[in-house]
């Protein structure tokens, strides 16, 4: 029996998938993952394709962080109103874990290619003066590396 593949991953399928793990409570593996979206996109996936993004890769990496430290622990009753913002704020906190670990690793790309320079060619050069020279500091900032370092 052949299989009919999927279409593509664009970005709104890959939206997608990201929003589901930022909703993700209780155990999260990859066939957990892969039943979700097809239940509600109607998608059907393999690991690997899903693994393959760089962006689904780390909001799964992130959320089973995130569900690994938290112990479940029962809710009494709550009034629905409630309980649907608790699940928002919930949703929005897991949203902005990923957010956070996405930008960071945006930025230290940056600044890995703006360091990165062709061997034997003078810091001064026009093709690296098109770019500045950036460093990511601890607290995730990006920070103008001196002049000094530059005249290496």
């Amino acid at each position: 029996m052949t299989r009919v593949r999927e279409r593509n991953l664009d970005d709104t399928i890959v939206a997608l998938i990201v929003e589901v793990l930022d909703g993700w409570s209780g155990r999260l593996s990859w066939e957990a993952l892969i039943e979700a979206i097809a239940r509600r996109a109607g998608l059907s996936y393999t690991r690997q394709t899903l693994h393959r993004h760089e962006r689904i890769r780390l909001a799964f990496a992130v959320r089973k962080k995130a569900l690994s430290g938290q112990i479940e622990q029962p809710r009494e009753w709550l009034p629905p109103e409630l309980q649907v913002a608790l699940d928002r704020i919930a949703r929005l906190e897991a949203e902005n874990q990923r957010l956070l670990a996405e930008n960071h690793n945006l930025l230290e790309q940056f600044a890995r290619w703006a360091s990165t320079r062709r061997p034997g060619t003078s810091p001064r050069s026009s093709s690296m003066n098109r770019f500045p020279a950036w460093t990511v500091s601890r607290a995730g900032v990006l920070v103008r590396l001196a002049s000094r370092v530059l005249n290496r």
